[in-house]
């Protein structure tokens, strides 16, 4: 799939839209639990990238994720899928998002 050829955001889209259209409720679950664990590592490499860019220009790691809105490092922070900000640490300058989680359903 496009994911294994280093093409992550059309493997998300591929996913979203098998989620979407699968009548199966097992390929469903499945396809939804891939499009989330895609959308997270984007998001999280988007972050990381800038974050990066931010501490070439300033020498500094934002002291917070908004402030890479804010001096147009991106044009908005992403949130986790359940709406909460991802894990940053402004010592080290490092994006996570958190914990592993057992998906269950």
């Amino acid at each position: 799939m496009y994911q294994k050829q280093g093409d992550s955001r059309s493997a998300l889209t591929q996913w979203t839209r098998i989620a979407r259209e699968a009548q199966d409720p097992n390929v469903k679950r499945i396809a939804e639990n891939r499009a989330r664990a895609l959308k997270t590592d984007l998001d999280v490499a988007a972050l990381q990238d800038a974050v990066t860019r931010f501490h070439a220009v300033h020498g500094a790691y934002p002291r917070v994720l908004a402030q890479l809105q804010v001096e147009a490092f991106l044009p908005t922070v992403p949130l986790t899928l359940d709406g909460e900000p991802y894990r940053y640490d402004p010592a080290t300058g490092t994006v996570n998002a958190g914990p592993a989680r057992v998906i269950t359903n």
